[in-house]
């Protein structure tokens, strides 16, 4: 073997080694985000809420990542052709989605703006928004109050719950905005 294709070959694996050592904290970061969010409980059931969707997310992609990355490891150490053949055809599916994804983002901004205030509509509708399941989840994390709000429960008469206010809920200007 040359001195070139040496080269390339260690700098495949350098840059794949960095690659996975990004998504390993991406998955990390991810799964910090999800704990933080936390869990909510709606009639027994036990689940993420809706704002959990982005770490999700987050951890999916970085772990597809780390194994496309172990793929280009393993495939320029061990010159192995399957293995880089391999490599080279999830980097290029990858791409592909990720283009798609920034294409979508653009064209369709307005849409998933409004798809993200339906899930905040629909979880303030919800039966179990009334017992602070759900919503409350929603607050705390977003520091937010009501749908629109405070006024929301202010309107049915209900008191303002701990996660719509930083300090006490006394003074009006401790209210969060509305989510």
């Amino acid at each position: 073997m040359d001195c070139g294709t040496s080269m390339v070959k260690y700098i495949l694996f350098i840059f794949n080694t960095i690659v996975s050592i990004i998504g390993i904290l991406g998955i990390v970061y991810g799964v910090l985000i999800l704990k933080s969010v936390g869990t909510i409980e709606v009639n027994g059931v036990q689940g993420f809420p809706p704002q959990a969707l982005m770490p999700i997310i987050l951890i999916s992609l970085c772990s597809i990542v780390v194994f496309i990355s172990f793929l280009g490891c393993c495939g320029a150490i061990r010159e192995s052709v399957c293995m880089t053949m391999s490599y080279a055809v999830f980097l290029l599916i990858l791409l592909i989605l990720q283009l798609t994804l920034v294409v979508l983002m653009f064209t369709q901004k307005d849409k998933i703006q409004n798809a993200m205030g339906n899930v905040i509509e629909q979880a303030w509708e919800s039966d179990s928004a009334q017992e602070g399941d759900i919503f409350d989840a929603i607050q705390k994390s977003m520091h937010c109050c009501g749908s629109t709000s405070a006024l929301d429960y202010i309107n049915k008469g209900k008191l303002l719950p701990s996660s719509c206010c930083s300090g006490s809920c006394l003074n009006p200007t401790n209210y969060y905005p509305g989510c």
